[in-house]
């Protein structure tokens, strides 16, 4: 891409025109003319042309003097939410710079927009790398990249550095000047920084309260103020502050948080154990959220509600570490070996007259003294007694309350297997004759049959139960 392409993309992302320029006011005190700076702010426009053109692409750049006085006359509450407010202005032109500053050295190193994506360590490394004039010693970065950026830089540098094709002419002094106006920025936003980071407690101290003056200062520098901080939600406060994600940085540790912005890096977060600390964020940044909005309407000027959430939080995470309570085992008591009380009473009774033995059963089971016990055999051929039950004193007794209880449903299905048979006789003339033969004997085709005559359907089983008996004696 040509340096009048670049240039033309850049106007369209991030300029509006001429009549975005805001003018330099020298009448009056340094607050009102930034104030008024803020208010009328636009992103400024990259012109092509001579030097100090080009140096209008930082509006701020242009008026550090009139902050560093600001910081310097004016050491209040109002200064700190001022510069509060322009810190994400700050910001915002060190990330437009830090593009077009890719741009212009994309030709020459394309893998170190990848590996270093902090725009101050950027514009470090290609300073580094301009001043080594094609050999570079990995040394020199050990102050601006840690030691895993400076092992993939190490490799990078051998495969896809070109030196030779570095800018020149124009672009040269495009690249020395952006550089030294990014480095400029970044130095001015340190000092804002610490400025707001010292009055802090008197804008916000609840919030400072919470999570200490230096991240509450990060917090409301992104948000853009106060008011600003109060009204996001605090699903979104992890999020502020997060670093960009580069290829050789891992996105989740054994924490499990992958929004690691400035409320995880503050001392109630970190001070937490590896394990905890997922949900010690989520309990700060709900608290962050409350923090903001009472400092706004300032009904806690003495930071108590925000000691009052901290200790809250202390309190909720020690709980969550705390090993679980080993209740006392009881033994089990020894069991009796005896049947259970159940009290009396008519319910209890009826009850168990469903596990009675019949009249009919207790006689069975008794003897008649001196008399001979009758027998009957079963289907399977077993001699059953039949002790008193066969005697003329069983007809006498009186039988028992018990009573066979049927079922609505199974007495349906027993009516309608009546029903059923009558209905079969009754059509059947044959069958219907066999149920009205007398008692000697049936009638086939008007004659009645000796029974004795008949032939026996069960000698088999006699002549069985004759054998089965002789083997037996």
């Amino acid at each position: 891409m040509s340096n009048a392409e670049l240039l033309e993309d850049l106007d369209d992302d991030f300029g509006t025109g001429s009549e975005s320029e805001v003018e330099v006011r020298n009448d009056g005190d340094a607050f009102s003319t930034l104030q008024h700076f803020a208010t009328e702010y636009r992103p400024p426009r990259l012109l092509e042309g001579s030097e100090g053109s080009f140096c209008n692409i930082s509006w701020l750049f242009d008026r550090r003097d009139i902050i560093l006085q600001l910081i310097k006359d004016r050491p209040d509450s109002s200064s700190a939410l001022l510069l509060s407010k322009m810190q994400p202005l700050v910001q915002d032109e060190i990330d437009f710079l830090h593009t077009y500053l890719k741009g212009l050295y994309e030709e020459t190193f394309p893998e170190l927009q990848s590996i270093v994506t902090s725009g101050e360590q950027y514009a470090r490394v290609v300073q580094l790398l301009q001043q080594s004039k094609g050999s570079p010693d990995i040394s020199d970065f050990q102050n601006v990249v840690d030691r895993e950026q400076i092992l993939i830089l190490s490799m990078a540098l051998q495969t896809d550095y070109k030196y030779n094709k570095s800018p020149s002419g124009d672009l040269m002094h495009m690249l020395t000047i952006t550089i030294e106006i990014i480095l400029a920025l970044c130095d001015l936003k340190q000092e804002m920084k610490a400025f707001v980071t010292s009055l802090i407690s008197q804008v916000a101290p609840n919030l400072s309260e919470l999570v200490g003056p230096e991240t509450a200062a990060a917090l409301i520098a992104a948000a853009g103020g106060i008011r600003e901080l109060s009204i996001i939600p605090s699903c979104n406060i992890p999020s502020m502050g997060k670093s960009k994600f580069a290829s050789h940085v891992q996105a989740v540790d054994q924490s499990g948080v992958r929004q690691k912005g400035f409320v995880y890096y503050c001392p109630l977060v970190l001070e937490q154990p590896i394990l905890v600390r997922n949900q010690a964020l989520k309990m700060t940044c709900a608290k962050v959220s409350l923090a903001a909005r009472v400092d706004l309407s300032k009904s806690s000027p003495n930071a108590n509600l925000g000691l009052e959430f901290r200790k809250d939080i202390l309190h909720k995470l020690q709980n969550i570490q705390e090993p679980p309570n080993i209740s006392n085992v009881k033994a089990l008591p020894i069991p009796e070996d005896k049947p259970k009380k159940k009290r009396a009473g008519r319910r209890f009774r009826k009850y168990k007259e469903q596990f009675q033995l019949s009249h009919a059963r207790q006689l069975q089971n008794r003897m008649e003294f001196g008399k001979q016990e009758s027998t009957v055999v079963d289907v399977y051929g077993e001699e059953i007694g039949m002790g008193m039950a066969g005697s003329s004193r069983a007809s006498k007794s009186v039988p028992t309350k018990r009573s066979a209880k049927v079922r609505a449903p199974m007495q349906r299905r027993l009516a309608a297997a009546a029903n059923e048979t009558h209905n079969f006789f009754s059509e059947n003339q044959e069958h219907a004759d066999v149920l009205k033969a007398p008692s000697n004997g049936p009638q086939i085709n008007g004659e009645t049959r000796d029974p004795k005559n008949q032939p026996n359907t069960n000698q088999w089983y006699t002549k069985f139960m004759t054998h089965s008996k002789d083997q037996a004696s």
